[in-house]
């Protein structure tokens, strides 16, 4: 998840990737990227706002949602990006 300690969504989405990480924990690594202390990544990935989900699969960015989104349609998306990879 890229994110900012300044950004109000962000807070609001915490939650959110954390209920995300304890249901997919056996099928995906989670990882948070603060875009304050780390400029340099989200543009190499072409992460434009927070806070942003982005799926990688053996290294390859496969899809980034932005904006908050429910655990529920977060969780069917990211089944669906890793299974087309597969």
């Amino acid at each position: 998840m890229f994110s900012a300690s300044w950004c109000k969504p962000c807070k609001e989405m915490k939650p959110i990737f954390l209920e995300l990480e304890g249901k997919l924990h056996s099928l995906a690594v989670f990882g948070k990227i603060d875009i304050a202390v780390s400029p340099t990544i989200a543009p190499m990935y072409g992460i434009r706002s927070v806070p942003s989900l982005a799926v990688f699969h053996e290294g390859r960015l496969l899809k980034v949602f932005a904006g908050s989104k429910s655990v529920s349609a977060l969780k069917k998306a990211i089944i669906t990006e890793l299974e087309d990879a597969s």
